[in-house]
């Protein structure tokens, strides 16, 4: 799960992403369109990466983000 929770300015977008590939060949990709929030909320997501790496777009939000495992529909 990705949630964020806070006060964004306008036009801020905050996205999640997550490393595709190995060493010098690997790039950040976004997990999707429901993982760029414009403003609190939260969404499911599923990867196989390891890796995972939050984008703000305007660096100054005052916000609370959570990435957590789910299981059976339920965030740990």
């Amino acid at each position: 799960m990705f949630a964020i929770q806070g006060t964004f300015p306008v036009g801020c977008s905050i996205k999640l992403q997550h490393k595709i590939g190995e060493g010098a060949g690997s790039v950040w990709q976004d997990v999707g369109a429901a993982a760029t929030l414009t403003a609190s909320g939260a969404t499911l997501f599923t990867t196989s990466s390891v890796e995972l790496q939050v984008v703000n777009s305007s660096h100054t939000p005052t916000v609370t983000v959570s990435v957590l495992p789910v299981y059976d529909n339920k965030a740990l």
